[in-house]
């Protein structure tokens, strides 16, 4: 409900598009863009680990196996798909 109003208006002010981080630099200046740009940083972070923690409890759990070497091969097996994820050429057989 809040987009219906608030949308026209950011509209107006990035006609290039919306990005929060943008936004906020535009309306609040630089310091807190880049305050928010660390807030997200660190919630992303934040995330990362929670599910990597999960992961392993339940491998721990399902199999009373170390899960610590599962969760490194996921993060490798994850950041070489992450970085050779801009051709479409890997994305469709690794689907598949």
């Amino acid at each position: 409900m809040i987009f219906a109003y608030l949308g026209p208006i950011i509209r107006k002010k990035c006609p290039e598009g919306f990005v929060l981080t943008e936004w906020t630099r535009q309306r609040y200046g630089i310091v807190t863009a880049l305050y928010l740009s660390f807030l997200t940083l660190v919630t992303m972070f934040l995330y990362m680990v929670a599910e990597l923690s999960a992961l392993q409890q339940i491998m721990n759990a399902l199999t009373g196996m170390n899960g610590l070497p599962m969760v490194i091969v996921e993060c490798a097996v994850t950041t070489i798909y992450t970085c050779e994820a801009q051709s479409n050429d890997f994305q469709g057989p690794l689907l598949i």
